[in-house]
Order: structure tokens, then sequence, then C-alpha cells
């Protein structure tokens, strides 16, 4: 990875199903704008007043993609 590498997403043409493309410089990064991208695709968007809240989930699963689905679901 370079110094400008540059995390983010983007929809994929599908036929079928939605698809997003997402890369990141970090796992957690990944997790977050996998969130991100899922909610700009059905026009989800967070409150003002969510803005500064976290929270915290906990997700198992056989490998970490099983986690990444499990969480968008």
């Amino acid at each position: 990875m370079t110094a400008d590498y540059v995390s983010g997403y983007k929809e994929i043409e599908h036929t079928a199903d939605i698809s997003l493309k997402v890369w990141s410089k970090s796992l957690q990064e990944l997790f977050i704008l996998s969130v991100e991208g899922f909610n700009s695709i059905l026009g989800i968007e967070p409150l003002e007043k969510d803005i500064n809240t976290t929270e915290q989930f906990l997700f198992t699963g056989i490998d970490l993609e099983s986690c990444l689905i499990a969480l968008l679901n």
C-alpha cells in the first residue's frame, strides 16, 4: 500500500442483485465502509443525532466473510 491509498466503495451493476465493491486499509474500516455502502444503496441516512453514536456488535462465524454477511443481514 502506498501513502496515498484511498479507501472507498462503489456499487457494481448486477442484473439480479445488489453488488458492492469495498476497499480499505484495515479490516475495521472494511466493515464500516461495507455498512455505509449498503446504507447508501438502500437510501438510509443516519439521523443527525446518530452521527456521533457508536454501537458494538458481536458476530460469530466460521470466517470473517461470514461475519460481514451476518452484519449486513
